[in-house]
């Protein structure tokens, strides 16, 4: 159980982690699009801020997205289920 625990807490801060690094792409970008729009940058510049707020979102995706399967883990080694959650089964009978 510490193992999933541990696991969940690291995902968690890597996913706050990510979305900061996620904000700063995005206010560099507004940034570099201001001074595009009054031709101090030039495209190539506002293309690699778009590829760099695209790779921070993709990161933190990722993140969300390891912290989201820790936590199904973590109920998984706990013996904590889907009754927990709310969660029912349809059948088809």
């Amino acid at each position: 159980i510490s193992n999933a625990v541990r696991a969940v807490e690291t995902n968690y801060q890597r996913a706050k982690a990510y979305k900061t690094a996620r904000e700063l792409a995005e206010k560099k970008l507004e940034a570099e699009l201001e001074k595009f729009k009054v031709g101090m940058s030039t495209n190539y510049l506002v293309l690699q801020y778009q590829r760099d707020l695209a790779n921070a979102q993709t990161m933190e995706l990722k993140a969300l997205i390891d912290y989201n399967i820790s936590l199904a883990n973590l109920d998984r080694v706990m013996g904590v289920g889907r009754e927990r959650r709310g969660i029912s089964v349809l059948s088809n009978d």
